[in-house]
Parts: C-alpha cells; sequence; structure tokens
C-alpha cells in the first residue's frame, strides 16, 4: 500500500513538473514577441525628422497623397538652383559634412579653374565647396579633382568674381540632403540674383517650404539681401507639396504678401512623388499663390543621391525629373501670354 502511495506521488509531481515547464515556455515565446524589433514608418514632422532620416529600404515610404488640379497659371519667377548652384551635383558618399574652413593661398581671378588652399586632406572629387567673393556674394563649385593642395574645378563651375588670398572656403553639405551655414548662404546669393530684378523693394514675402527653409541659414541671409522686405518664414521641416497646398490657405493668405517663395522636393522623392504628380501639385501651389494676387517664386529640386523609390528611381534621376517639370511649367505658363 505505501508503495503503491509513494508510486501515485511520484506521478503526480512528474505532471506538476511537465506542466510548470509547459508554463515557462509560453512565457518565453512571449518575452521574444514582446522584444521583437517593430519597423516604424518615417512620417512628415514639425521637428524635420522627415528631411534628416535617409530610408535604407527596410521600410515603406508612406506615400504621400492629396487632391490637385492642373490649374492655368501666369508666368513666375523660377529659381533654377538644380543645374544653376548646385550644377547638378549631390552631396558625396564619404565626403566630410558639417562645416569645414579651408583657406586659400594664392589670388584666384574670375574664371580660374585651380584653386590652392591650406589642406585638401578631407575633400574628395566630385563634392562641392562654397566661397566668399570679392564681390561679396557666395557661391559653389565644384572639385574636378585634387592634386595636393591644388584643386581643379569643374569646367562648369569657375571661379565667378575673383576670390581673394587668405579667403576662407568651405564645404557645401551638412549631411546629404542640407546645405551647412555658409551652404544657406550661397543657397540665398543664387535666389537673390535670381529675383532681384523683379523684386519690388519694401514688400512682404512669405517663404513657404520645407526644412531648406525651416533650417538657420536661408532666411536670414534673404533678409540681408532684401533689407526693406518683410521676410515671413513660413517653412516646416518635412513637408511635401501636399502639405504646402494643405496649408496654404491657413498660413498664406492671412500675411497678404506680394512675393511667395516655394521649395519642396526632398521629401517628395521620400514619399515616392511621381514626376507628374510632382507637377499637378506645384501647378496647383503656383495658382493658388497668383489667385490671392502674389507672385510666385520657385526653386526647382535639390539633387539627391542616397537612395531609390520603391519602384527602383533612383533619387538622383528623379531630382532631374523634378527639375525638368518646373521648367516646362516656367515654358508652359510663358507661352501663355
Amino acid at each position: 500500500m505505501n508503495r503503491l502511495f509513494m508510486l501515485g506521488l511520484i506521478i503526480a509531481s512528474m505532471f506538476t513538473l511537465a506542466a510548470c515547464h509547459h508554463d515557462n515556455d509560453d512565457d518565453s515565446d512571449n518575452k521574444k514577441h514582446s522584444h521583437a524589433p517593430t519597423i516604424i514608418i518615417p512620417t512628415p514632422s514639425d521637428d524635420d525628422k522627415k528631411d534628416d532620416e535617409v530610408d535604407d529600404g527596410e521600410g515603406t515610404p508612406v506615400i504621400a497623397d492629396c487632391e490637385a488640379t492642373a490649374n492655368p497659371i501666369e508666368p513666375f519667377i523660377r529659381v533654377g538652383t538644380h543645374y544653376g548652384l548646385l550644377a547638378g551635383q549631390p552631396h558625396v558618399t564619404g565626403e566630410t559634412g558639417g562645416l569645414l574652413p579651408l583657406t586659400l593661398t594664392t589670388d584666384a581671378a574670375a574664371g580660374d579653374l585651380v584653386l590652392e588652399v591650406d589642406s585638401s586632406v578631407s575633400l574628395v572629387p566630385g563634392q562641392l565647396i562654397t566661397y566668399h567673393a570679392v564681390n561679396f556674394d557666395y557661391y559653389a563649385a565644384i572639385i574636378s579633382s585634387i592634386d595636393g593642395n591644388l584643386l581643379t574645378l569643374d569646367e562648369r563651375t569657375p571661379v565667378v568674381s575673383g576670390i581673394t588670398s587668405g579667403q576662407k572656403l568651405w564645404n557645401f553639405y551638412d549631411e546629404p540632403t542640407h546645405p551647412n551655414l555658409v551652404g544657406f548662404n550661397a543657397f540665398a546669393d543664387y535666389a537673390y540674383r535670381s529675383t532681384a530684378s523683379s523684386i519690388e523693394a519694401g514688400a512682404t514675402h512669405v517663404l513657404l517650404g520645407d526644412s531648406w527653409f525651416s533650417l538657420p541659414g536661408f532666411e536670414e541671409r534673404i533678409s540681408l539681401r532684401y533689407p526693406q522686405a518683410t521676410i515671413v518664414n513660413k517653412g516646416i521641416g518635412g513637408n511635401t507639396l501636399c502639405d504646402l497646398l494643405d496649408r496654404f490657405d491657413t498660413d498664406v493668405p492671412s500675411e497678404t504678401p506680394k512675393y511667395v517663395w516655394i521649395n519642396s522636393s526632398i521629401n517628395d522623392y521620400y514619399q515616392d512623388v511621381t514626376q507628374e504628380e510632382y507637377k499637378v501639385r506645384l501647378q496647383d501651389l503656383i495658382s493658388k499663390v497668383q489667385a490671392i494676387g502674389a507672385t510666385a517664386i520657385v526653386f526647382d529640386s535639390a539633387p539627391l543621391n542616397n537612395g531609390n523609390t520603391t519602384d527602383g528611381v533612383s533619387y538622383l534621376t528623379l531630382s532631374q525629373r523634378y527639375a525638368s517639370q518646373v521648367l516646362d511649367l516656367y515654358n508652359e505658363a510663358l507661352d501663355t501670354e
């Protein structure tokens, strides 16, 4: 009898241990699932996160979608930064970011293609640099090749107005999607040179765009170039053309602007906006500007080389297509006169 009782206890204990072991396995599985990585799809935000993020191909971009109509438009002012200021040159992989000061060691005259600097260690061929010329404007140039401390510039970007020995030069890009502070000075000066002959003094200007307006640099420099103007900065990091269309009625008419500056491209790349969609949305936005009696000043696209759309189109190719759409709109508007 005692033997039977003991055998019963042993069997009951074995069932209890098995049950406990099964419970522990379930708990272990739950812990594994609770710690599984979550893929977060980036979305535009007011704190400029979207502009700074680079899609690594592991997530699916949020597709920017909005209603837009290709309303008739009148001529507008175009700022051709893509093939103008930037000569189609994006950030180069491996180039030094931030703000890198260099010093010119020999005078360079207008038209020169060779610059001698104090050090070229942190530079790479193909990258953009910025310089402050003797006419006090900032310009950008592309380094074609490097030989010691001699920089040979791309033939498309020779020295414009001369540079004095001892003057500083800088890299242009802070990181792949934005200029650094001095790069923004060059961006603003190019915009000034593209618009000065068409701008009335003392007018109100609204800057409607993304982080290329909201980050420090452009607003401050363009305000210096137009000292009598009232500059209202409505740039929000991460915005696309859809965002600009969505907030136009809230942000713009109440300022009664004479000029509305429009800049949006990089975040549109990230959200797989096709060139056709980009053109229609931009045309709709320009028509809204003109409907309130203001003049649209439109920047074309910034070159970017750090990824592809979900359809496999490189951002650089898409940026070129966007620039072509802006030019097409510009020419089509001229033809309506």
